[in-house]
């Protein structure tokens, strides 16, 4: 049951992605394409977190 719902959700997402990039992704470039969306997303909240930090130890510096 749950391996045809996962099926057919890969299949609609895959399908979704490749009408907005205006062509038909293969399994590779689809895995390509979310491996990179996940990289650069983490990549983005590194760096949120190290801008906090970074906030943190200029406050802590001026209050001194």
């Amino acid at each position: 049951m749950y391996e045809m719902l996962g099926g057919i959700l890969i299949s609609l997402t895959k399908w979704i992605l490749g009408r907005i990039a205006k062509k038909k992704l293969s399994d590779k470039e689809f895995v390509e394409y979310i491996t990179a969306y996940q990289k650069k997303r983490e990549h983005a909240g590194q760096a949120a977190l190290d801008w906090e930090e970074a906030l943190k130890q200029a406050q802590e510096e001026n209050s001194k």
